[in-house]
């Protein structure tokens, strides 16, 4: 008997039979059923005659999936108003933690959410099904699970002419004949036998006499869970505008007693919600059964509102009350909304019939809307049942006791026309006991939208404060592939490790950078592969549709495992995923030392030979940043082939790069021969003399994947790097490094990051180090901010609030003097914000929009195709890797199933899709011409529809993009 792939029962049987007796007839196994053998066990029975004949059966039986753990989940009571407060008592093994949620059933219904089970989670516990990253590749296994593995296969001889022999078939499950080994093949038992079991050679002849009917099979619990999913692809004053997609998401321990009352705050949504709960303790794992809130209340009132409009648009505000009450109400509705110095009002009053009635049991209010405003607008709609003397429906007109009058708040984004730009001055500024001026000067373009542009000065007390302040949003950018979310994760990682060194963490910011490393820690997992390396993109969907790329990329797994390293003091992080990673990314050594040069999606290198090495440098590096005793060997091995590549460098980038992996070998002389030969390379700007490198243009805008700007602060970052990263930074590092410092912080955007992902990573990380050795806790300045019109704004900065964000908003034109007193060092950064019109560019990229159908017909008017042509016209052979960003048009939603498509389609490693907007990501483009197809429908009418924006662009050389726009088929 197997279950899971395993051997869980096994045994014999005798039969004494007479010579005389016909081998014909029944009798019974008795098979005691455990939870080994959960979800589904195989039963396989098998005799050998004495002639040599094998006579065999197997049949299939579901088995219910139970756990040690017993647990067991309740809400108190089971239904009640939104907003208010209930009890979710929880009952589980002494000592067990419980995770729980609660999602919005609608939300589950229509992303196709396949919620675990008892079955599902049984079946992982098997060692077959570690290897499968979600239950929808468990299931998909489960379908198959029948048959020997790729490798172990095997198949009969041809059957020679006239040779016949004579052996059982068996009739099963609606796949024609099997024989013997087919029944062995099918329970996953291999044989080793010199009895005949393959297939018998056919006889046409004869008809097939001796049939045994197999055991009934049947469609794994999972799979029939996933197709239900699938088939069901919606008299106190109380305002309802909280209406979250997940109401709970919490871990709860059950103390010692095994149960407790969890008090919740119901949300105002009126839905149904399902919920669910998973505890592990000491005994074991324990899974409940979906349970449900009922959220509703017999009179409430609804607001339906597009996902957002652009300025200038105008739609139908639709309110709507409904009635469930068994008696008729008399109903006054009200909606309002307000716009800067505009307000309006429509108000109604009607009679609501009852729910037993045969009419409609709701009542709606229509009111048009112009956008005139950018900027979210909050809409209120409030319905309250009224007395009234007047008869309604020939019913004498009743105030329920509960729930009499109804609020929602909506909030609606009017967006600006045109693509969002911006201007950052940034500056570092120190003092000491001294006064220090500075100029600040930013100027808009000839062409800009009216009344887009917003304009600020900011004041940080602290080099990493800007960066800290906003973790998750330091480039306006998608952030979806494996190296933007190791990027989000890792710079979490190096600002926890800065707090706790200059003394700064507290709950709050320990808190939210552990669970954004949690986050991206579990994200990062759907990136393995089965060798133990790390994909680009997810690598359950990206190798279901290529294998260009099976093995992961060696980069990237590199960047991973420095960075989990990093991060393990932090969070759990499981050493067996790292030493797989690290014996994988050792077998990518070659002989000389130097490791294989994959593609590399962070475009830095300019040919495979400055690839390689750069390659080789960044894994020496990661490795000797691990600190483990057992690589020295391979981690020897890459410094000999930096060594060997040294002399014939030309490259700025690896000379920066290997500077930084000598530091950390402690190679002293290779250090200092590095930086050296870097010092007489770098550039100094300004009465400052402000220190970066930067590549020969020409070269670099020939054959490199990035812009030189990116590149310039990488490879910049690099150096400061290998100053601030020896046993003992002395002042003479600090001084160099200083006028580094100035340098990079006038690179940061508004958000505290630097162009790309990677660059914002290297750049971050050079800069906590830098900031480690420069923190001065007595640091006190005060910063004037002035223009000659008039304009006089101060800030004052101490150790109290040097990680706080200060921010004012300040006049046009930005041409203001900064005046900075006391001493120690701050950082004035000076932003402009605005938006250009939508007029088609290319630079770089060509790009077409087609609508499909492109002249109105009927059923046009709700849904049609956009057919987007793009290619690369750059002066490189290949792009690095490109985004795809189309906006939809007000009203109109991405249909999810046309987008997922895309993933099999050429070059796609990515798609994202939200309710206005799709990415697509592409690994790379060239002068081929690409087509992507997809379906967007109305959700919501909107007229006067503005064009929706399409655009390209090389996500590490934002230089090179393109834009344009398109329309809904005209059908006025």
């Amino acid at each position: 008997v197997l279950s899971k792939g395993e051997i869980i029962l096994e045994g014999h049987k005798e039969l004494a039979l007479s010579d005389k007796e016909e081998m014909n007839g029944m009798f019974s196994v008795s098979l005691p059923i455990t939870a080994h053998l959960a979800p589904v066990a195989k039963m396989l029975i098998y005799t050998i005659l004495p002639d040599g004949e094998v006579l065999a059966d197997a049949a299939r039986f579901k088995i219910s999936s139970c756990f040690r753990n017993k647990v067991n989940l309740k809400f108190s009571p089971s239904e009640g108003f939104p907003g208010a407060y209930v009890n979710l008592h929880l009952q589980a093994s002494p000592g067990s933690l419980c995770s729980i949620r609660a999602v919005d059933k609608s939300v589950i219904l229509s992303m196709c959410v396949v919620m675990a089970t008892n079955h599902s989670c049984a079946s992982l516990h098997s060692h077959q099904y570690r290897k499968y990253r979600n239950l929808f590749q468990v299931y998909n296994h489960l379908k198959e699970e029948s048959g020997y593995p790729d490798g172990v296969d095997e198949y009969p001889d041809s059957c020679p002419v006239g040779k016949r022999k004579r052996s059982l078939m068996l009739k099963t499950w609606g796949y024609g004949i099997v024989d013997v080994f087919t029944l062995f093949r099918y329970v996953t038992l291999k044989i080793i036998t010199d009895a005949q079991t393959f297939t018998p050679c056919p006889d046409d002849s004869k008809a097939i006499e001796d049939t045994v009917e197999a055991g009934s099979v049947e469609t794994p619990i999972l799979s029939r869970t996933a197709g239900e999913v699938h088939s069901k692809l919606k008299k106190k004053k109380m305002i309802r505008k909280y209406f979250p997609e997940t109401w709970i998401w919490d871990l709860v321990s059950v103390g010692p007693s095994g149960e407790k009352q969890v008090p919740v705050h119901v949300p105002d949504t009126i839905t149904e919600w399902k919920a669910g709960m998973v505890c592990m303790a000491d005994i074991g794992f324990g899974l409940t059964p979906p349970v449900y809130f009922n959220s509703f209340k017999p009179f409430f009132v609804d607001l339906i509102l597009p996902y957002s409009v652009i300025r200038g648009e105008t739609f139908t505000l639709k309110a709507t009350a409904f009635n469930y009450l068994s008696h008729c109400i008399m109903v006054t509705l009200l909606t309002m909304y307000r716009e800067p110095d505009y307000q309006a009002k429509s108000s109604s009053k009607t009679c609501l019939k009852s729910s037993g009635s045969n009419n409609d049991i709701k009542f709606s209010l229509w009111q048009l809307v112009f956008a005139k405003f950018p900027g979210d607008v909050n809409f209120t709609v409030s319905a309250e049942a009224i007395q009234m003397n007047a008869l309604c429906e020939n019913e004498v007109v009743v105030v329920p006791d509960k729930g009499a009058i109804d609020t929602v708040i909506k909030s609606l984004p009017v967006k600006m026309e045109g693509f969002k730009k911006e201007k950052t001055y940034s500056s570092l500024i120190c003092t000491a006991d001294s006064v220090v001026t500075e100029k600040i000067s930013l100027t808009l373009p000839d062409t800009v939208v009216k009344d887009s542009v917003e304009s600020s000065v900011t004041v940080l007390g602290n080099i990493m404060s800007l960066s800290l302040h906003y973790p998750e949003l330091l480039l306006d950018m998608p952030m979806g592939c494996g190296e933007q979310i190791m990027s989000q994760f890792t710079i979490n990682a190096y600002g926890l490790q800065y707090l706790e060194k200059t003394g700064l963490v507290n709950d709050r910011n320990r808190v939210t950078a552990v669970k954004n490393m949690e986050k991206g820690y579990m994200e990062m997992l759907q990136h393995k592969t089965k060798n133990g390396s790390y994909a680009i993109f997810d690598a359950s969907e990206y190798f279901s549709v290529t294998s260009e790329y099976e093995e992961g990329n060696a980069w990237l797994t590199a960047y991973v495992v420095s960075s989990f390293n990093k991060a393990k003091s932090y969070i759990f992080i499981e050493e067996r995923l790292q030493t797989e990673a690290i014996n994988w990314i050792s077998s990518k050594q070659m002989d000389d030392g130097c490791f294989t040069s994959d593609t590399v999606y962070h475009g830095i290198w300019k040919s495979v030979s400055t690839q390689t090495i750069a390659v080789s440098a960044y894994i020496t590096a990661a490795l000797l940043e691990l600190k483990d005793p057992s690589l020295e060997a391979v981690v020897k091995r890459g410094l000999s082939c930096l060594k060997n590549h040294f002399t014939n460098e030309t490259s700025i980038y690896n000379m920066a790069l290997m500077a930084y992996t000598f530091t950390l070998a402690g190679d002293d002389d290779m250090r200092e021969t590095l930086l050296q030969k870097l010092d007489t390379l770098a550039v100094r700007e300004g009465i400052d003399e402000l220190v970066h490198w930067k590549e020969d243009e020409d070269e670099w805008t020939r054959y490199s994947f990035s812009g030189t700007e990116l590149t310039n602060l990488e490879m910049t970052s690099y150096v400061l790097l290998a100053l601030m990263s020896k046993p003992n930074v002395t002042s003479s590092d600090i001084t160099s490094a200083y006028k580094i410092v100035k340098w990079i912080i006038t690179q940061q955007n508004s958000l505290g990051g630097f162009f790309s992902s990677q660059v914002t990573v290297v750049t971050l990380k050079a800069l906590a180090k830098y900031a480690e050795h420069v923190y001065n806790k007595d640091s006190v300045n005060t910063v004037t901010v002035k223009s000659d019109k008039g304009f006089v704004k101060e800030f004052h900065v101490d150790n109290t609030n040097s990680l706080l964000l200060q921010k004012a908003d300040v006049p046009l034109p930005i041409a203001y003097t900064t005046e900075v007193t006391g001493n120690g060092c701050v950082i004035v950064q000076a932003t402009l914000k605005y938006n250009v019109p939508p007029l088609k560019s290319e630079s770089g990229f060509s790009i077409s929009v087609e609508t499909i159908p492109q002249k109105c017909v009927e059923s046009s008017r709700t849904a049609f195709d956009l057919k987007i042509k793009v290619g690369y016209t750059g002066k490189r052979p290949v792009s690095n890797m490109v985004i795809i960003d189309v906006s939809m048009l007000s009203g109109f939603i991405p249909v999810k199933e046309s987008v997922k498509l895309l993933n099999q389609t050429a070059l796609v490693g990515r798609t994202e899709t939200k309710a206005n907007q799709v990415i697509i990501y592409l690994e790379r483009l060239t002068s081929e011409k690409q087509e992507y197809t997809f379906t967007i429908e109305q959700d919501f009418v909107v007229e006067t529809l503005k064009p929706a924006s399409v655009k390209i662009y090389d996500y590490y050389n934002t230089d090179e993009h393109a834009t344009t726009e398109y329309s809904a088929p005209n059908c006025h």
